[in-house]
């Protein structure tokens, strides 16, 4: 049988049921029955979810036809078709491929877990399982769109070639697949996309097994005789000896099926929670938990939940009482994710934490662009389609723009002249950091003057994957005169001077001047008028600079130095005025290392460590020796 798998899944800690065993005589253990599991329970609040399993194949074994899981049986496939199924130690059986289906109208998010063992865990130990390639992790995450179709995965199960006589007669049923869901931040509302951000998954979780029972309990009055573990991938609960069972499913010699569940209610705080007074910044999730203990136990049991990763102030209320009370108590793991609660009985769980902080925004046009600048709480902008910017921006905060493929267009005449877009401004107690990058590729600065320009001591610029064209100023430019426009030259009070500013070109693209403009050049470093002697300095180290006409291409003033790593350099026009590397103060140090050359750069190269090799095309490379 051949399959495809379009994706590797983090999927659930998946136990699947396995079947009666036959021993047939040697010292393999033999097996055979018809395995099966019980599908789709979907639990997706307000939001449309479904999962679907494929129903034929095409001759390369594709998917050519989906129906609705919900309700159905599923069963292992085999290649020939047949209807027995005969697991033995080497055998490898798949089930049907699934996906998850966004039939609503909104983006969500989703979880696909496994839950509902029935049978003997320890068979379980014999069966290694798996999503495609990948070994199963405890749970599969993803997102859809509206409307979107998810990627197909394939659930498999491998009989351990070791498997022994110790599984003979061992069997697992009633296996469900759940899929929980919650709103994405997609859409917009009237201000942004992130009023769902604080949006956790629901958990669900349910499992059914056997306790061991004290000698001559009798129903509805059992005590567990030993400690005894149930659980699914999510929640796991121990059971220590001589807790008191509730109402329990008849006891056949010494044991007694019971079942335990994690039930999701919503974000709204139980009835429990009638007379807590929540905190404002709290948001709340609302769990029933039902467990097969009595009312009036007396010992403690422990539970384990797979929870969401990285919250911070976890509050655990037990009916509405706040935890540890009562000989009970809660903890909560951040880094984990798992919620440990000791209790000795089962009622409603609230679970509060903070509301997610907002460090993100998805920006369409300059309002929303200038918002999120502004905004001291974001710390990355995402471009969601190209934007017009008509007037230069302070950057008061370190922040990240992420271009995602789109353009920020500053190409006019409201643009002033001698401005550059992006203007880095510190305050005395911070040093702030301008990032440029690009998830997608493609993404551009396009200015009718200058790109960037760290106007303070200390400011930082750092270039990733973007291109920044220009048509007169510096693309990116350390100067003395902050935000002050150079009206008056001999105005010296009006001038600041700027120390330990920093330029970083990893990754990305530089080219001025653009549309026949007479750029100043490609990067200027410089200070003046009261420098203190703390050095401003440009490291490059890899993209490409390209240069015109300009009055030179890197421009190295006083109190400053520029390193050059690895890179691209092509100087279109060697007639340029001061050349690609224009050294104003002879004490400034310039050091080459690395990159490719349309000049010789032999003179700021050294020789004992480095070496200039001319590739007879017109370009310089500088290798280490």
């Amino acid at each position: 049988m051949t399959k495809n798998t379009k994706k590797a899944v983090w999927a659930s800690a998946l136990s699947i049921l396995m079947c009666l065993s036959l021993l047939i005589g040697t010292t393999f253990a033999w097996f055979t029955d018809t395995a099966s599991t019980s599908v789709n329970k979907i639990q997706a609040g307000k939001l449309d979810v479904a999962l679907e399993y494929a129903t034929a194949w095409n001759a390369d074994g594709s998917v050519s036809d989906w129906a609705n899981a919900e309700g159905e049986t599923l069963n292992f496939r085999t290649a020939d078709n047949r209807a027995e199924i005969l697991w033995e130690p080497g055998c490898t059986y798949e089930l049907p491929a699934l996906r998850v289906v966004n039939k609503g109208d909104l983006a969500l998010k989703y979880k696909v877990i496994i839950t509902g063992i029935n049978g003997d865990a320890k068979l379980n130990e014999a069966i290694e399982w798996k999503c495609g390639n990948q070994t199963l992790a405890s749970e599969y995450n993803g997102t859809l769109a509206a409307g979107v179709e998810g990627d197909a995965f394939v659930i498999s199960g491998h009989m351990k070639e070791d498997a022994g006589n110790e599984y003979q007669g061992l069997s697992i049923d009633g296996i469900s697949i759940t899929v929980v869901a919650t709103q994405d931040t997609v859409e917009y509302d009237s201000t942004d996309n992130q009023y769902d951000a604080s949006a956790v998954l629901p958990v669900y979780a349910q499992a059914v097994g056997n306790l061991t029972v004290a000698s001559g309990s009798v129903v509805n009055n059992a005590t567990v005789a030993i400690e005894q573990t149930i659980g699914d991938s999510v929640m796991t609960v121990t059971y220590p000896g001589e807790v008191k069972l509730g109402t329990t499913s008849a006891i056949e010699g010494d044991k007694t099926t019971v079942k335990q569940e994690l039930k999701y209610n919503g974000d709204k705080p139980s009835s429990a929670m009638s007379s807590v007074t929540i905190e404002g910044g709290k948001s709340v999730a609302s769990y029933e938990l039902t467990l097969p203990v009595a009312d009036d136990n007396t010992k403690a049991v422990t539970v384990t939940i797979k929870y969401t990763k990285g919250l911070t102030g976890v509050q655990i209320y037990h009916n509405g009482v706040l935890l540890p009370a009562n000989g009970e108590s809660a903890t909560y793991d951040a880094a984990s994710g798992v919620i440990t609660l000791v209790l000795k009985h089962a009622s409603p769980i609230d679970i509060l934490y903070d509301a997610v902080k907002v460090d993100s925004a998805v920006v369409t046009n300059q309002e929303e662009l200038l918002a999120a600048l502004s905004d001291e709480n974001i710390v990355t902008i995402k471009l969601g389609a190209d934007i017009d910017l008509v007037e230069a921006v302070a950057i008061t905060h370190s922040l990240t723009i992420d271009f995602c493929g789109y353009k920020i267009n500053a190409y006019g005449e409201v643009i002033d002249d001698e401005q550059l877009v992006f203007q880095i401004v510190n305050t005395a107690s911070t040093s702030n950091k301008l990032v440029f990058k690009d998830s997608v590729g493609g993404g551009e600065l396009i200015s009718s003057y200058g790109g960037v320009k760290l106007c303070s001591s200390r400011a930082q610029f750092e270039l990733n994957d973007v291109t920044i064209k220009c048509k007169k100023g510096y693309a990116v430019e350390i100067y003395s005169i902050g935000l002050v426009i150079r009206d008056d030259w001999s105005g010296v009070e009006k001038y600041e001077a700027i120390n330990d500013a920093c330029i970083v070109i990893n990754s990305g693209k530089i080219i001025t001047p653009i549309e026949g403009g007479s750029s100043n050049g490609a990067i200027h470093c410089g200070t003046q008028y009261g420098a203190t002697g703390n050095e401003n300095t440009v490291t490059i180290n890899g993209g490409e600079i390209e240069i015109g006409d300009v009055f030179c291409g890197i421009y190295v003033g006083t109190h400053s130095s520029l390193t050059i790593n690895g890179g691209m350099f092509n100087e279109k026009n060697p007639g340029t005025d001061h050349g690609f590397i224009f050294v104003a103060d002879e004490t400034a140090p310039v050091k080459v290392t690395g990159g490719t050359f349309n000049m010789d750069p032999s003179a700021y190269v050294d020789s004992d460590n480095y070496t200039v090799t001319d590739n007879g095309n017109g370009t310089w490379t500088v290798t280490a020796k």
